[in-house]
């Protein structure tokens, strides 16, 4: 689940955004989540981005907009929409399709599964031939 996408970033700029992303989840405390319905951006008529949404307490959403304010005041703009919590399934290729109640077929049979967040962990994407791989960056423990 990404709460922050920072985009091309220096490496330069990781300190300073590790510094921020500690101070915003001082106190956060483990996070209980639920996987909720099965979902699509832009739409589910048009999708292009697969998902499931993340059922949480406010705690998620606190955090989130301490994460977001904190990187704010050191040079990255906020998102501007609302945060939807969602873990990203898949993508549709372009000029592929979805058939035209795949997804509403798959969401009959889903059952949502409950969970605890213990850990916030930042990521650096690198893009390479075979698609992209992720090297963590800074994991902090939600639990201490």
């Amino acid at each position: 689940m990404t709460l922050k996408f920072f985009g091309e970033v220096g490496p330069e700029r990781l300190d300073v955004i590790s510094e921020a992303i500690r101070f915003a989840a001082e106190g956060a405390g483990p996070l209980a989540l639920r996987l909720g319905e099965l979902g699509a951006f832009p739409s589910r008529s048009r999708p292009r981005v697969l998902w499931v949404g993340i059922e949480a307490e406010p705690s998620l959403e606190v955090l989130q907009d301490r994460i977001e304010r904190g990187c704010e005041a050191i040079g990255f703009p906020p998102e501007g929409a609302p945060f939807q919590p969602h873990v990203t399934l898949g993508r549709v290729r372009e000029g592929q399709r979805l058939p035209s109640r795949g997804l509403d077929d798959h969401a009959e049979g889903f059952e949502p599964v409950t969970f605890v967040a213990q850990e916030l962990v930042l990521y650096e994407s690198m893009l390479t031939t075979k698609g992209p791989r992720y090297e963590s960056r800074l994991t902090l423990n939600l639990a201490s």
